[in-house]
């Protein structure tokens, strides 16, 4: 019996980002870090017990994580939603990630098997395991 609804994930603009590694430049020039996208989605039980559950309409989130020489410890993790969610694919479509309160960096987003090697090595995250454990259908 599942503790969520019997229904796909609905698209969202986070899509584009989700299990997706980016290589961060410092404003510099110079290499920065990498950051991690991975998307989850919350549904609100709105009522129900066991298999006549209701639910309301799904919460998408992203954690993002950040390894970055200036981040201590070794990374940051950070958990957007709603408008500040907007805000940072807005950044993130300009190819723009914000690490700390307000320092902008660069960021060229890897591909599928890229993104895999560096939450491997990077963030000891197997981006497989992070699929079925966020219910992110795979792209």
């Amino acid at each position: 019996m599942s503790w969520r609804p019997d229904q796909p994930n609905p698209p969202h603009r986070l899509d584009h980002y989700a299990l997706r590694a980016g290589e961060l430049r410092r404003p510099d020039g110079t290499d920065g870090g990498h950051v991690l996208v991975l998307p989850e989605v919350h549904w609100q039980r709105l009522g129900g017990r066991l298999w006549w559950r209701r639910w309301g309409e799904p919460t998408t989130t992203a954690d993002v994580w950040v390894s970055a020489d200036e981040v201590d410890p070794s990374y940051q993790l950070g958990w957007f939603w709603g408008d500040l969610l907007d805000e940072m694919l807005d950044r993130w479509d300009a190819g723009r990630v914000l690490i700390g309160p307000d320092t902008e960096y660069e960021v060229s987003w890897l591909d599928d098997e890229a993104s895999a090697v560096v939450a491997r090595e990077v963030f000891g995250a197997d981006l497989d395991e992070e699929r079925v454990d966020r219910a992110v259908e795979p792209r």
